[in-house]
């Protein structure tokens, strides 16, 4: 019996699936994050979102957001927390901000 290319060749296309899937997975990931990263910082910005909140840096990675920058407070740096879990596709936050209270 002789097989038919046709058959082969779709075959072929669908056994490659998973793997053509796995190749495109980390960069879905990196737009993803930066999707995140742009909500979070719009957000973050916001007048009524984390007053006087001073970020030097927000990195997202594999929806694990990091904060970086100062506080005036840890009133300030919870509320820029909060609003930070609540933006899309964020799974959690981390924090380096330094609390400073201005002189």
């Amino acid at each position: 019996m002789t097989a038919n290319p046709r058959l082969s060749l779709c075959l072929g296309l669908l056994l490659a699936l998973p793997a053509v899937h796995a190749m495109a997975s980390p960069d879905a990931s990196s737009a993803a994050d930066e999707q995140a990263a742009r909500a979070v910082r719009a957000r973050l910005t916001q007048p009524d979102a984390a007053a006087a909140l001073y970020l030097d840096r927000v990195e997202v990675q594999d929806g694990v957001v990091l904060l970086t920058g100062s506080a005036p407070n840890r009133f300030a740096l919870a509320a820029a927390v909060r609003v930070t879990k609540e933006v899309p596709g964020v799974r959690s936050v981390k924090t380096r901000v330094r609390v400073t209270p201005n002189p």
